[in-house]
């Protein structure tokens, strides 16, 4: 894992063990568009009904995340209140390096 290989610190944050909630996820919302955060390549979107993914909105979006967390794109990095989504190695050497 990247973190490791550049001992960076971190606290690891299981959103299906660990449980989401409405307050996480409408911070994530407040600093990332809710498309970077949404995984529509993975199966999860794949399995929501034609409603629900027509129909996804930033004041839907907390609920159909807590129904499906596997929707989120990881991971979420939470570097001191800033959020970075997915695996882009040239931002996280720029960011948390």
């Amino acid at each position: 894992m990247w973190l490791n290989a550049n001992d960076i610190d971190y606290i690891f944050f299981d959103l299906r063990r660990d449980g989401l909630n409405k307050e996480i996820i409408a911070s994530w919302l407040k600093q990332v568009k809710l498309d970077e955060l949404v995984n529509k390549r993975g199966t999860t979107w794949r399995q929501l009904s034609d409603k629900q993914r027509d129909s996804l909105s930033q004041s839907n979006a907390p609920d159909i995340i807590l129904k499906h967390p596997t929707i989120v794109k990881r991971p979420v990095i939470d570097n001191d209140g800033k959020f970075i989504v997915g695996f882009d190695e040239a931002r996280y050497q720029e960011e948390l390096l």
